[in-house]
């Protein structure tokens, strides 16, 4: 766009520059001038009539001109003398054949000031003349015909010749297009002229207010801006065509020196306004946005301007401006319109109309084109047209948005119609859930339920349960159940899987299940969404496995107690046996015979220690002989003081211990948390017999994470345990190491005796590709004895 503004603005520049610099008319010194003879009605125009004198320093009076012989010709039928810093006197001699009043009527008029002086052939003096004056700069009450336009009577006679003087002076350009009339032809002149007038303004008030209620109704700034426009250029053009001077301000002439420039900046504010908007330059051109913002910053500056600066240098410059905007408008609406943008076709042809009245009125108020009818009202023309097609654009964007405003509404009844598929669709699988589904609002009241629910409550239909006036607490066994749910709702607006104990209708047995309630408050009520799951066969199965695990456990726990209380007595006569027998050695005769006695004591004596050491070990695994109680432990002192005691009883073993929570503190049995540690390591040193031989130290990582439970992660590089021994390595008096084994196989049914049974916790096994690994998962007592209540 810098080549386009540039261009312009040389264009500009050239054509003001013209205007000042061109003669004003074509020009030469006649001797005489021949009398122009009225003899019959109607009009004329007569410019080539006239003669002029060019008064630079407006110190010519009527008697100097009068005597003058510098008179000068033109040959246009209208004159026109652009803008000058002179003023000018016309002259012209008339002959009357008939009686009557004759009118001259000047269509331009914004003249500050004409005076006419009608005097007979031989008049000397100025007092032998009629005078009569108008112009805007002066009141409108002093016009002889209260017209926008200058009209100055001629009240001639038959037979009489006249020469009638004009002096003209004005600040803007000097636009003399005079007629010759006769009184019943300019009656139906201006009666015409006033229809035109009046059907002008009309059109441009309706289609102002028009587009206005179109706004209000959709919204659309383009047609604020449009009716903003139209109203402005009406501003403008009443100024222009002295009809505001006639009826807004007729008593302050000195206003016409500002009303038009700055109507004329006003109208080019909303025009800048407007066409970005219409043509959605932000979105489709930024380039050419930022190019009308620029236009609107200007417009704005010019209304400013034309309170404080000469009327010559306002018009003149924002006659080279508004030409500027309007061409790039129209440059901007081709492109649109060659990329198919819909409406621009409208808005190129309405901006041809108004660029060409703009142009043809422009080089018509700088003296380059002639007066006439078209240039004089090429504004009007252009701007009349320019409407017409910007309404049939705005209209066909109607249209538009009635088409997409229709597609759009079809897409709506699709999209409902599709929504009403999927609600059908979700209505029947939320009524055939196996799951229970329902909502209750704020007191806890069932308000809707699906068949799964309605059953699990024991009514047969959802209108049954509902004519009920169902609480869900009501159903609920126990009150402090209840007050736990109602308690974590109020807290979180949600539960997800939160147990709850029931009792249906009419039925004496209870139910376990989970309900899960979040609150939903995007419509006006404020409603609870829950689902329930009837957990019963498996709460009941679990309890049946954890029973059956129990009494596997204490058959075990019996049958191992029974064994070491039945070895006791057979011990003990045995150790009886040996010490008699060694005291009967002695009197034996046979001293051969008393060596093999001695030395098969010897062999009693070591089974019976190895049976006691066993029987001991037996004991031990027993949890309920042990009395543990639980303590406090601060993990990270605790975990340094075990891991030290390791290193003083396998200095060849690297120990690795990981806690991430440096002040973690778990309440739980720290004896049985030691014996469990140690029979691991003593494991994994003991099963790695051939990576010792080898000289390669075995490597142990405990990894200890603190939550609501104490998790301990224990991994080794040795050997390792296949996946499908991993129970049985917990059964008692297993072990692949008979010989070398310390707790000959009963150290790993401790160590689940102890998870399991005493801290009633879990073991579990993480993958990984070499060597043992094992988790444990120890309950955290303080934890466990606020669950344990609550469940209760």
């Amino acid at each position: 766009m810098r080549w386009f503004n540039k261009l312009f603005a040389s264009i500009g520049f050239v054509i003001f520059a013209l205007g000042n610099l061109l003669p004003a008319a074509s020009a030469d010194t006649p001797q005489d001038l021949e009398r122009l003879v009225i003899s019959a009605p109607g009009s004329q125009y007569i410019g080539r009539h006239f003669q002029y004198i060019e008064d630079h320093n407006r110190s010519y009076r009527l008697e100097d001109v009068m005597r003058s012989s510098a008179w000068q010709m033109d040959d246009k039928e209208s004159l026109n003398f652009g803008f000058s810093d002179s003023a000018y006197w016309l002259k012209i001699k008339l002959t009357s054949d008939v009686s009557g009043n004759w009118y001259f009527w000047n269509r331009y008029s914004l003249l500050d000031k004409v005076t006419l002086y009608l005097c007979t052939a031989d008049s000397k003096r100025r007092s032998q003349c009629r005078i009569s004056t108008a112009g805007d700069s002066l009141p409108f009450a002093e016009r002889e015909i209260a017209h926008p336009n200058l009209i100055f009577a001629l009240p001639l006679t038959a037979g009489n010749s006249y020469d009638a003087y004009i002096f003209v002076d004005t600040q803007g350009t000097y636009q003399l297009p005079i007629e010759l009339i006769d009184g019943e032809s300019l009656r139906s002149g201006l009666l015409g002229n006033n229809i035109l007038r009046g059907g002008y303004y009309s059109m441009m008030i309706v289609m102002g207010l028009y587009n206005l209620f179109i706004f209000f109704s959709i919204r659309d700034r383009s047609y604020l801006f449009y009716s903003a426009f139209v109203a402005s250029f009406l501003l403008f053009h009443m100024s222009y065509e002295g009809s505001a001077f006639q009826y807004f301000w007729p008593n302050y002439p000195e206003l016409n020196s500002i009303a038009l420039p700055f109507f004329f900046a006003l109208a080019q504010l909303a025009m800048s306004w407007f066409i970005p908007s219409f043509l959605r330059l932000e979105k489709y051109g930024p380039t050419s946005f930022r190019l009308f913002r620029i236009f609107s910053a200007l417009a704005i500056v010019f209304m400013a301007l034309a309170l404080i600066t000469p009327y010559r240098f306002s018009v003149s410059t924002q006659n080279l401006f508004s030409s500027l905007m309007a061409v790039s408008a129209l440059v901007i609406s081709i492109s649109f319109w060659l990329k198919g943008h819909r409406g621009a076709l409208f808005f190129t042809i309405a901006w041809v109309m108004l660029i060409t009245g703009m142009v043809v009125g422009n080089l018509s108020s700088l003296g380059i084109a002639p007066t006439n009818l078209l240039t004089l009202f090429g504004y009007q023309f252009g701007s009349f047209f320019e409407v017409i097609f910007l309404s049939l654009a705005l209209g066909e964007r109607i249209i538009r948005l009635q088409d997409e405003h229709t597609r759009a509404r079809k897409k709506v009844v699709e999209s409902q119609q599709e929504a009403i598929r999927y609600l059908q669709r979700y209505e029947d699988i939320y009524q055939n859930s196996i799951n229970g589904h329902f909502r209750m609002d704020d007191s806890g009241a069932i308000i809707k339920a699906n068949k799964s629910f309605t059953k699990l409550f024991g009514y047969q239909t959802e209108s049954e349960l509902l004519a009920s006036n169902m609480l869900l607490t009501d159903y609920i066994t126990t009150k402090k159940n209840s007050a736990e749910l109602w308690e974590n709702l109020n807290k979180n607006k949600r539960v997800q899987g939160f147990p709850i104990t029931i009792r249906p209708y009419n039925s004496t047995s209870d139910l376990q299940v989970l309900i899960t309630l979040r609150h939903d408050q995007s419509d006006d009520a404020s409603i609870w969404i829950g689902s329930t799951l009837d957990v019963t066969h498996r709460h009941q199965n679990e309890l049946d496995l954890q029973r059956l695990q129990t009494e596997k456990t204490q058959s075990l726990r019996q049958l191992v107690m029974g064994v070491s209380h039945e070895m006791n007595t057979p011990l003990g006569n045995i150790q009886l046996a040996t010490t008699f027998v060694e005291d009967q050695i002695a009197s034996l005769p046979d001293k051969q015979m008393q060596q093999d006695i001695l030395t098969g004591l010897t062999h009693i004596t070591t089974g019976v220690h190895r049976l006691s050491e066993l029987n001991a070990l037996i004991r031990s695994s027993a949890v309920a002989d042990h009395p543990h109680q639980p303590e406090t432990l601060l993990l990270r002192v605790w975990i340094q003081d075990w891991q030290q005691r390791i290193a003083n009883r396998f200095p060849d073993i690297d120990l690795d211990v990981d806690i991430p929570q440096r002040n973690a503190i778990w309440h739980g049995y720290a004896v049985a948390l030691d014996q469990i540690l140690n029979q691991l390591v003593d494991n994994s040193w003991t099963h790695n017999e051939k990576m010792r031989q080898l000289k390669q130290r075995v490597k142990i990582n405990i990894y200890i994470n603190m939550g609501k439970e104490l998790v301990v992660k224990y991994f080794d590089n040795g050997i390792g345990i296949k996946p499908e021994l991993r129970e049985e390595i917990f059964m008692p008096f297993y072990t692949t190491q008979r010989i070398t084994a310390k707790s000959k196989g009963l150290g790993l049914y401790q160590t689940r005796n102890l998870v399991v049974e005493l801290m009633k916790g879990e073991i579990s096994w993480p993958e990984t590709n070499k060597g043992f690994s094992i988790c444990l998962h120890l309950p955290d007592m303080a934890y466990t004895s606020q669950e344990t209540t609550r469940i209760r």
